[in-house]
Protein backbone atom coordinates (compact mmCIF):
# COMPACT_ATOMS: atom_id res chain seq x y z
CA UNK A 1 0.00 0.00 0.00
CA UNK A 2 2.77 2.72 0.97
CA UNK A 3 4.77 1.59 -2.12
CA UNK A 4 1.73 2.43 -4.43
CA UNK A 5 1.39 5.87 -2.49
CA UNK A 6 4.74 6.28 -2.89
CA UNK A 7 4.65 5.78 -6.53
CA UNK A 8 1.05 8.09 -6.36
CA UNK A 9 2.60 10.84 -4.72
CA UNK A 10 5.97 10.51 -7.25
CA UNK A 11 3.72 11.31 -10.36
CA UNK A 12 2.10 14.16 -8.80
CA UNK A 13 5.31 16.04 -7.36
CA UNK A 14 7.17 15.69 -10.71
CA UNK A 15 4.65 18.52 -11.57
CA UNK A 16 5.52 20.75 -8.42
CA UNK A 17 7.57 23.19 -10.66
CA UNK A 18 7.30 26.29 -8.12
CA UNK A 19 7.87 28.92 -9.81
CA UNK A 20 10.35 34.41 -8.85
CA UNK A 21 10.53 36.72 -11.93
CA UNK A 22 13.76 37.06 -14.26
CA UNK A 23 15.71 40.59 -13.11
CA UNK A 24 15.82 43.26 -15.76
CA UNK A 25 18.59 45.33 -16.62
CA UNK A 26 19.93 48.27 -15.67
CA UNK A 27 19.41 51.37 -17.67
CA UNK A 28 21.95 53.56 -18.31
CA UNK A 29 22.40 56.14 -15.90
CA UNK A 30 21.05 59.59 -15.92
CA UNK A 31 23.58 62.07 -16.37
CA UNK A 32 22.79 65.83 -15.34
CA UNK A 33 23.50 68.17 -18.22
CA UNK A 34 24.85 71.34 -16.79
CA UNK A 35 25.50 74.12 -19.43
CA UNK A 36 28.28 76.68 -19.65
CA UNK A 37 27.72 79.19 -16.95
CA UNK A 38 27.62 82.75 -18.42
CA UNK A 39 30.56 85.33 -17.38
CA UNK A 40 29.64 87.64 -15.41
CA UNK A 41 31.47 91.22 -16.04
CA UNK A 42 32.96 92.80 -12.99
CA UNK A 43 31.81 96.51 -12.67
CA UNK A 44 34.22 99.46 -13.69
CA UNK A 45 34.62 102.73 -12.49
CA UNK A 46 33.81 104.96 -16.06
CA UNK A 47 36.18 105.61 -18.43
CA UNK A 48 38.76 103.11 -16.85
CA UNK A 49 40.00 100.51 -19.00
CA UNK A 50 39.79 96.72 -18.89
CA UNK A 51 43.05 95.02 -19.15
CA UNK A 52 41.60 92.09 -21.30
CA UNK A 53 45.10 89.75 -20.42
CA UNK A 54 43.78 89.74 -16.82
CA UNK A 55 40.87 87.86 -17.89
CA UNK A 56 40.89 83.96 -17.93
CA UNK A 57 40.23 82.55 -20.65
CA UNK A 58 37.00 80.16 -20.80
CA UNK A 59 38.09 76.10 -20.76
CA UNK A 60 36.93 74.19 -23.68
CA UNK A 61 34.56 71.64 -22.42
CA UNK A 62 35.52 68.24 -22.46
CA UNK A 63 33.10 65.12 -23.06
CA UNK A 64 32.60 63.23 -19.83
CA UNK A 65 31.72 59.27 -20.54
CA UNK A 66 28.73 57.99 -18.58
CA UNK A 67 29.81 56.57 -15.08
CA UNK A 68 29.39 52.32 -15.89
CA UNK A 69 26.96 51.05 -14.00
CA UNK A 70 27.50 47.26 -13.27
CA UNK A 71 24.45 45.13 -14.94
CA UNK A 72 23.31 41.47 -13.11
CA UNK A 73 23.21 39.19 -15.54
CA UNK A 74 19.92 36.92 -14.56
CA UNK A 75 20.11 33.39 -14.48
CA UNK A 76 18.70 30.96 -16.91
CA UNK A 77 17.71 28.80 -14.26
CA UNK A 78 15.16 31.44 -12.58
CA UNK A 79 12.45 31.02 -14.58
CA UNK A 80 9.11 33.55 -13.99
CA UNK A 81 6.84 31.02 -12.70
CA UNK A 82 9.75 28.66 -11.71
CA UNK A 83 11.77 30.56 -8.72
CA UNK A 84 14.85 28.70 -8.74
CA UNK A 85 16.42 30.14 -5.93
CA UNK A 86 18.86 29.06 -3.13
CA UNK A 87 17.17 27.88 0.15
CA UNK A 88 13.17 28.70 -1.51
CA UNK A 89 10.82 26.74 -0.04
CA UNK A 90 6.74 26.20 0.21
CA UNK A 91 4.80 24.66 2.18
CA UNK A 92 1.76 23.11 1.32
CA UNK A 93 -1.50 21.14 2.62
CA UNK A 94 -2.21 17.11 1.24
CA UNK A 95 -5.23 16.04 0.93
CA UNK A 96 -5.67 12.06 -0.05
CA UNK A 97 -8.84 10.58 -1.02
CA UNK A 98 -10.29 13.31 1.35
CA UNK A 99 -8.73 11.86 4.95
CA UNK A 100 -7.03 14.42 7.22
CA UNK A 101 -4.60 16.56 5.41
CA UNK A 102 -0.58 16.51 5.78
CA UNK A 103 1.56 19.00 5.29
CA UNK A 104 3.70 18.59 2.22
CA UNK A 105 7.34 21.05 1.79
CA UNK A 106 9.42 21.79 -0.97
CA UNK A 107 12.37 22.81 -1.22
CA UNK A 108 15.35 24.02 -3.63
CA UNK A 109 19.33 23.30 -2.57
CA UNK A 110 22.22 23.49 -4.21
CA UNK A 111 21.75 25.93 -6.53
CA UNK A 112 24.50 27.17 -9.41
CA UNK A 113 24.25 28.76 -12.85
CA UNK A 114 22.70 25.89 -14.11
CA UNK A 115 21.75 23.26 -12.62
CA UNK A 116 19.73 22.64 -8.91
CA UNK A 117 18.45 19.60 -6.67
CA UNK A 118 14.29 19.62 -6.00
CA UNK A 119 13.41 18.26 -2.74
CA UNK A 120 9.76 17.26 -1.78
CA UNK A 121 8.89 15.57 1.97
CA UNK A 122 5.38 14.51 2.80
CA UNK A 123 5.21 12.67 6.02
CA UNK A 124 7.44 9.57 5.54
CA UNK A 125 7.91 10.19 1.49
CA UNK A 126 11.32 11.77 0.49
CA UNK A 127 11.66 12.67 -3.31
CA UNK A 128 14.40 14.58 -4.77
CA UNK A 129 15.22 15.03 -8.25
CA UNK A 130 18.43 17.21 -10.31
CA UNK A 131 17.61 19.58 -12.96
CA UNK A 132 19.61 21.65 -15.18
CA UNK A 133 19.29 24.98 -16.85
CA UNK A 134 19.75 26.23 -20.34
CA UNK A 135 18.14 29.00 -23.19
CA UNK A 136 16.06 26.50 -24.01
CA UNK A 137 13.96 25.92 -20.67
CA UNK A 138 14.23 23.89 -17.07
CA UNK A 139 14.94 19.88 -17.43
CA UNK A 140 14.10 17.55 -14.81
CA UNK A 141 17.08 15.54 -15.63
CA UNK A 142 16.08 12.77 -13.46
CA UNK A 143 12.55 10.87 -12.18
CA UNK A 144 13.69 11.20 -8.94
CA UNK A 145 14.80 9.41 -5.95
CA UNK A 146 12.05 8.19 -3.56
CA UNK A 147 13.08 6.94 0.17
CA UNK A 148 9.48 5.69 2.57
CA UNK A 149 9.80 5.44 5.96
CA UNK A 150 8.93 1.99 7.49
CA UNK A 151 9.23 0.47 3.43
CA UNK A 152 12.57 1.03 2.15
CA UNK A 153 13.90 2.80 -0.54
CA UNK A 154 12.04 3.24 -4.24
CA UNK A 155 15.44 3.60 -6.32
CA UNK A 156 14.76 5.08 -9.19
CA UNK A 157 17.82 5.71 -11.84
CA UNK A 158 16.96 7.21 -14.79
CA UNK A 159 18.67 5.60 -18.29
CA UNK A 160 17.65 8.63 -20.60
CA UNK A 161 15.91 11.55 -20.66
CA UNK A 162 14.79 14.25 -23.55
CA UNK A 163 12.42 17.57 -23.91
CA UNK A 164 12.06 19.86 -21.39
CA UNK A 165 9.93 20.24 -18.25
CA UNK A 166 8.99 24.10 -18.44
CA UNK A 167 9.63 25.70 -21.23
CA UNK A 168 11.60 29.33 -21.60
CA UNK A 169 9.06 32.27 -20.57
CA UNK A 170 8.75 33.51 -24.63
CA UNK A 171 7.35 30.07 -25.36
CA UNK A 172 4.86 29.58 -21.86
CA UNK A 173 2.28 30.86 -23.05
CA UNK A 174 -1.54 30.08 -23.05
CA UNK A 175 -2.18 27.18 -26.38
CA UNK A 176 1.22 26.13 -25.88
CA UNK A 177 2.15 22.18 -25.62
CA UNK A 178 5.54 20.85 -24.59
CA UNK A 179 6.63 16.85 -23.59
CA UNK A 180 9.47 15.04 -21.58
CA UNK A 181 10.57 11.66 -21.48
CA UNK A 182 12.05 9.23 -19.34
CA UNK A 183 13.44 5.89 -19.27
CA UNK A 184 13.84 4.62 -15.88
CA UNK A 185 14.73 1.39 -13.71
CA UNK A 186 13.25 1.35 -10.74
CA UNK A 187 13.85 -1.48 -7.97
CA UNK A 188 11.29 -1.67 -5.10
CA UNK A 189 11.69 -4.58 -2.52
CA UNK A 190 14.55 -5.98 -4.18
CA UNK A 191 12.42 -6.43 -7.55
CA UNK A 192 13.26 -4.56 -10.80
CA UNK A 193 11.11 -2.81 -13.31
CA UNK A 194 11.80 -1.02 -16.21
CA UNK A 195 9.52 2.09 -17.11
CA UNK A 196 8.71 4.37 -20.15
CA UNK A 197 7.68 7.63 -18.44
CA UNK A 198 5.86 10.30 -20.80
CA UNK A 199 4.86 13.52 -19.60
CA UNK A 200 2.36 15.99 -22.35
CA UNK A 201 1.92 19.29 -20.83
CA UNK A 202 -0.69 22.03 -21.86
CA UNK A 203 -0.97 25.63 -20.89
CA UNK A 204 -4.41 25.72 -20.98
CA UNK A 205 -5.49 29.63 -19.81
CA UNK A 206 -4.75 31.96 -17.34
CA UNK A 207 -7.79 32.03 -14.12
CA UNK A 208 -8.06 32.55 -10.90
CA UNK A 209 -7.59 30.16 -8.45
CA UNK A 210 -7.67 30.88 -4.38
CA UNK A 211 -5.84 28.55 -1.74
CA UNK A 212 -4.88 29.11 1.70
CA UNK A 213 -1.66 31.86 0.92
CA UNK A 214 -3.93 33.62 -1.36
CA UNK A 215 -6.28 34.41 -4.44
CA UNK A 216 -3.80 34.61 -7.70
CA UNK A 217 -4.30 34.94 -11.40
CA UNK A 218 -2.80 31.79 -12.20
CA UNK A 219 -1.41 29.63 -15.30
CA UNK A 220 -3.56 26.39 -15.95
CA UNK A 221 -0.96 23.93 -16.53
CA UNK A 222 -2.95 20.16 -17.74
CA UNK A 223 -0.78 17.30 -17.86
CA UNK A 224 -1.08 13.68 -18.92
CA UNK A 225 1.24 10.93 -17.14
CA UNK A 226 1.50 8.13 -18.85
CA UNK A 227 4.05 5.40 -17.25
CA UNK A 228 4.62 1.96 -19.16
CA UNK A 229 6.35 -1.22 -17.82
CA UNK A 230 6.12 -5.07 -18.63
CA UNK A 231 3.31 -4.18 -21.08
CA UNK A 232 1.04 -1.89 -18.83
CA UNK A 233 0.31 1.15 -19.52
CA UNK A 234 -1.04 3.75 -16.40
CA UNK A 235 -2.09 7.07 -17.63
CA UNK A 236 -2.28 9.98 -14.84
CA UNK A 237 -4.35 13.62 -15.71
CA UNK A 238 -2.79 16.10 -13.33
CA UNK A 239 -3.60 20.20 -13.41
CA UNK A 240 -1.31 22.55 -11.96
CA UNK A 241 -1.61 26.16 -11.33
CA UNK A 242 1.46 28.16 -11.30
CA UNK A 243 1.71 32.22 -10.03
CA UNK A 244 4.15 34.79 -11.26
CA UNK A 245 6.86 35.14 -9.05
CA UNK A 246 5.72 32.67 -6.68
CA UNK A 247 5.89 29.02 -8.17
CA UNK A 248 2.95 26.03 -8.03
CA UNK A 249 0.19 27.61 -5.98
CA UNK A 250 -2.15 24.17 -6.30
CA UNK A 251 -2.24 20.98 -8.13
CA UNK A 252 -4.83 17.89 -8.67
CA UNK A 253 -4.39 14.80 -10.22
CA UNK A 254 -5.90 11.14 -10.36
CA UNK A 255 -4.18 7.50 -10.09
CA UNK A 256 -5.98 3.99 -9.43
CA UNK A 257 -7.62 4.49 -6.50
CA UNK A 258 -6.69 7.49 -5.49
CA UNK A 259 -7.49 11.02 -5.83
CA UNK A 260 -5.19 14.12 -4.67
CA UNK A 261 -5.32 17.70 -4.30
CA UNK A 262 -2.56 20.01 -2.99
CA UNK A 263 -2.05 24.25 -1.97
CA UNK A 264 -0.06 26.62 -0.86
CA UNK A 265 -0.14 27.28 2.59
CA UNK A 266 3.28 29.43 2.51
CA UNK A 267 6.38 30.59 1.23
CA UNK A 268 9.89 31.82 1.83
CA UNK A 269 12.15 33.08 -1.21
CA UNK A 270 14.99 34.68 -0.50
CA UNK A 271 16.14 37.77 -2.44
Amino acid sequence: MKTRLAFFMLVLSIMACAVPGLSGEAGDPAVEDVGEAPLQAEDTEEGATVDDSAVEPTPEPTDVPPTEVPTETPSICNHTYYPVVEGASWVYESRVNGEEPQQATMSLTDVSDNTFTWNYTLDEVVVSSQWQCSEGGLVQTEYGQVAIGGVGDLELETTAYSGVTLPPIEDFVPGATWQSVYEARATITGQEFLYDITLNYTYVADEEVTVQAGTFTAARIETLISLTTQGTTIEVPTIGWYVEGIGQVRSEGELLDFTSSVELISFNIPE
